[in-house]
């Protein structure tokens, strides 16, 4: 099982260097941007985050949605999940047998990787392990109880005080949305002069912070 810092890397990696060269997969036709890297041992898909206006808008339309695998779905968050999983899972089931599965991602790309491990593993693929690093709360209780069940290991990350963590915001009994795991917290401070409200939110602050933890 690949390391939590060897996710984050990854994520950043997916940002820097969107391009098919890059990645063994990679699918950036549709709004859902993510890549498979084959590493020894496992295949990990890994979605990107918020980079075009059209990610900012998923990331406002909280009104949930309704998915017959996994229950109640931030309604943005869940937009073309399918579409991407349809192009990822023949990769990811390449060989005989295939490579038990990593999902990862950060920011968005964090909350799509919670909703496509929990698909995934309602689908019977041998998902691993889910690492993701900034999440918002991707959906109400059946999306963690489908990971929880599936018995894939399950890390998330906040970095001090990173706002996109506690959004978007539950309201109890209307809009119970809930994060899929406790965060593991940790301290990578941003630059001095950077006063930005999301400044903890970088996915190089999560990259620096994940390769001190112990084990890296």
């Amino acid at each position: 099982m690949i390391s939590a810092h060897e996710c984050a890397a990854l994520c950043a990696e997916l940002y820097d260097h969107p391009v098919p060269e890059a990645w063994d997969r990679l699918w950036s036709g549709g709004e859902v941007i993510c890549a498979v890297r084959r590493l020894a041992g496992t295949c990990v898909l890994i979605f990107r985050g918020s980079v075009t206006t059209l990610d900012w808008m998923r990331d406002l339309q909280a009104l949930p949605k309704w998915d017959p695998e996994v229950g109640f779905c931030h309604g943005g968050f869940l937009e073309q999940i399918d579409t991407a999983l349809a192009e990822a899972i023949p990769a990811l089931t390449a060989g005989s047998p295939p490579l038990p599965v990593t999902v990862t991602g950060h920011s968005l790309g964090a909350a799509r990787a919670r909703i496509a491990a929990a698909k995934l593993a309602a689908r019977g693929l041998n998902v691993e392990q889910l690492c993701t690093f900034g999440s918002p709360r991707p959906g109400f209780a059946n999306v963690r109880r489908v990971i929880e069940k599936s018995g894939m290991a399950h890390r998330s990350f906040r970095n001090g005080h990173d706002p996109v963590c506690l959004v978007p915001f539950p309201i109890l009994p209307v809009l119970p949305f809930e994060h899929t795991e406790d965060w593991t917290a940790f301290w990578e401070h941003a630059d001095g002069d950077d006063l930005r409200p999301e400044r903890d939110h970088a996915i190089g602050l999560y990259v620096a912070g994940t390769a001190k933890l112990s084990p890296p």
